[in-house]
């Protein structure tokens, strides 16, 4: 009997631990300091995601990151377009990591950088998928939305074909506008639903007549300005920020280092 009171013991306690688990599952978001760049990383516990890899010189840092953390394989590498403070580093991220899936804007220049980047997934064996429309996937609890520019711009077509990407975790939403601009701005308020919890501050913070109407529309609880030392000037900076503040918003800017969002179900926290 006391063998099999035992038992049952042992069985509800490792019931109890694995809903412990599930119940504890966490996501992670890295914003790197590259300075007037972008790379994000985003850990979930079924899979990572990179958001942009930066200036190609940020290419060891980024690295270092991944490697630090363990990290060996990509779910998803996502290139939101292709100035080369975003594409600079993905040739060897591609060259390093088992990649699974590329999702990219159109593309609206040609450089070195992009020709690099083209060899490297050639010689990964892997397609990219150009998002026109949206296109979803999930990884455990996090699901991803990535909505893709519809293009004609009439001014900075290259910041304005940005993909953004927004992330579901728990009851919080998270999202990320790459370079977006005042015509892609408009057309994604104009079309879908920008509310969300922490937001990625688009093109490093510089301030746009359609700034206002985003952060209206996002509401966000907390914001990160992808910024450099001398750009965008601090006194354009200062503006933005200004408007986050008269929303009530928490900014961050790595141009004071490395942000880290560890997700929750039911909230987030920020660390720099």
């Amino acid at each position: 009997m006391k063998k099999i009171l035992c038992a049952l013991m042992m069985c509800m306690m490792i019931c109890l631990c694995g809903c412990a688990k599930a119940d504890s599952e966490t996501m992670e978001i890295t914003v790197l300091q590259a300075d007037k760049a972008d790379a994000i990383l985003i850990e979930t516990q079924k899979g990572c995601v990179l958001i942009d890899t930066g200036l190609e010189e940020n290419k060891d840092d980024l690295l270092s990151l991944l490697d630090e953390k363990g990290i060996t394989s990509l779910y998803a590498m996502i290139i939101t377009h292709f100035d080369k403070d975003h594409v600079g580093g993905a040739d060897w991220v591609l060259n390093s990591l088992e990649v699974s899936h590329v999702y990219t804007s159109y593309q609206t220049k040609e450089s070195d950088d992009i020709t690099s980047y083209e060899e490297a997934l050639k010689q990964a064996g892997l397609k990219e998928v150009e998002i026109n429309g949206t296109q979803s996937f999930s990884l455990g609890d996090a699901h991803f939305e990535i909505n893709g520019a519809s293009g004609s711009y009439e001014k900075n077509e290259s910041n304005n074909s940005s993909l953004i990407v927004k992330v579901t975790f728990g009851s919080r939403t998270y999202l990320f506008m790459g370079d977006a601009q005042n015509e892609r701005i408009e057309e994604y308020l104009a079309n879908n639903d920008a509310d969300a919890d922490f937001l990625k501050v688009p093109y490093h913070g510089h301030y746009m007549k359609s700034l206002a109407a985003l952060i209206e529309a996002v509401s966000p609880e907390s914001a990160v300005i992808t910024n450099g030392i001398s750009e965008p000037e601090a006194k354009e900076i200062a503006k933005t920020v200004s408007l986050f503040a008269e929303n009530g918003t928490d900014v961050y800017q790595t141009v004071n280092g490395t942000v880290t969002v560890v997700c929750t179900q039911d909230g987030f926290t920020l660390t720099q």
